[in-house]
């Protein structure tokens, strides 16, 4: 037998209330949801930007480090040049270095080249 529904002005009243209901918990719902979304986007932001920041940390110590050696390293090289350099003319008085000035010269070539002179003596040409 096939049963009919009987709608009672009452269980209209009643089933219009649950859907008034679950509508108002729907949007609170989405709502909600939009609250979530909008965080997990800041989140997301927050975190490539932490990630940014930690990569640019990281490349400038290594930067750092990087051009702290290199510094180190080439004024260490420039005081030992100059240090042998210095030994050389120390340890022999007198003799002149022209090998030594065409380096100086040609490593620096704005210095003004000084007129160097030289007086022969009898002994020179023996």
């Amino acid at each position: 037998m096939h049963q009919q529904h009987i709608v009672t002005p009452q269980n209209e009243e009643y089933m219009i209330q649950k859907l008034q209901q679950m509508e108002k918990h729907i949007y609170q719902l989405e709502s909600q949801l939009g609250l979530a979304n909008q965080e997990i986007l800041n989140l997301k932001q927050q975190k490539s930007q932490l990630q940014q920041q930690m990569n640019d940390i990281q490349i400038n110590s290594v930067g750092q480090e990087f051009t702290e050696a290199i510094s180190k390293s080439s004024v260490d090289r420039v005081l030992q040049r100059k240090e042998k350099s210095v030994n050389k003319v120390k340890k022999q008085p007198g003799t002149l270095k022209l090998d030594l000035l065409n380096q100086i010269f040609t490593e620096y070539p704005n210095l003004v080249r000084p007129i160097i002179h030289i007086k022969l003596t009898d002994e020179d040409f023996n």
